[in-house]
């Protein structure tokens, strides 16, 4: 029987995620902190770990970090459940190998089963190490990616769009197939001031144009449905000279 412990500040997460794991027939554990987290996993032959980020004393990310170090239990799979979305903390957490996938609080039932079920099912993948490390960490980023709720877009060094995420298709009206291999994304979006006027691509996508490392910037669009949206734009480069555009909603304007 697969064991799996559930680490979570609030005993209503816990008791929620208890019943739904026994009734799949899995063996549960807890623990109300990352220290008793620890301890468990320890003394106890754990098969999953569902873990909390937001947690007082010892949060979500000490506990990966301590798993990660650990020889003993550094093999250990992760699912971080946590309400804390945000790109840099889902970034964070999935620094750490241990790490194997994300969901969002509130999570639904059918994500959650199904998430677990693959990752169980892919700890059981007989591969060769260094292939089935490269192969998690890129099937990790292709999770994050999709999973996450703002717009994404990555550039290569020429600023060619390799990939766009499901919540930018939405936003946009542009599906993948229409956007991937562009060559000049802010021709695409035509980003507009408030008067209407084109803005230059040097000022809306500065990281982009001007090698600075991020840059953050607010335009509106009008989308292929003809809706006109005001866009938070975030933009950084990360480690392999991949462009990352985070494009968010900005619901207060109006």
């Amino acid at each position: 029987m697969v064991n799996v412990l559930v680490v979570d500040d609030e005993p209503d997460v816990i008791e929620l995620l208890t019943i739904i794991l026994k009734r799949e027939g899995y063996k549960v554990e807890s623990a109300l902190s990352g220290k008793e987290a620890l301890k468990k996993l320890r003394e106890t032959t754990v098969d999953l770990v569902l873990l909390d980020l937001m947690m007082p004393e010892m949060d979500g990310f000490e506990v990966c970090k301590e798993i990660y170090h650990n020889p003993s239990i550094r093999s250990t799979p992760v699912i971080v459940v946590t309400a804390k979305g945000d790109f840099d903390s889902i970034e964070k957490a999935y620094k750490y190998s241990s790490v194997r996938a994300y969901i969002a609080k509130p999570f639904d039932k059918t994500t959650l089963l199904k998430t677990i079920k693959d990752v169980l099912r892919k700890e059981k993948a007989t591969v060769p190490k260094k292939r089935a490390i490269k192969k998690l960490k890129d099937e990790i980023f292709r999770e994050i990616i999709e999973r996450f709720p703002d717009g994404i877009v990555l550039l290569d060094s020429k600023n060619t769009v390799l990939t766009v995420n499901n919540s930018f298709e939405g936003m946009t009206g542009f599906s993948k197939a229409e956007v991937v291999g562009y060559e000049n994304l802010p021709e695409l979006l035509k980003p507009l001031d408030d008067e209407g006027n084109l803005l230059l691509a040097s000022e809306v996508f500065k990281a982009c144009y001007c090698n600075d490392p991020s840059s953050t910037s607010t335009f509106n669009m009008i989308n292929k449905q003809g809706i006109k949206l005001k866009i938070d734009s975030t933009i950084f480069k990360i480690k392999s000279k991949i462009t990352v555009i985070v494009l968010s909603i900005d619901t207060t304007a109006g």
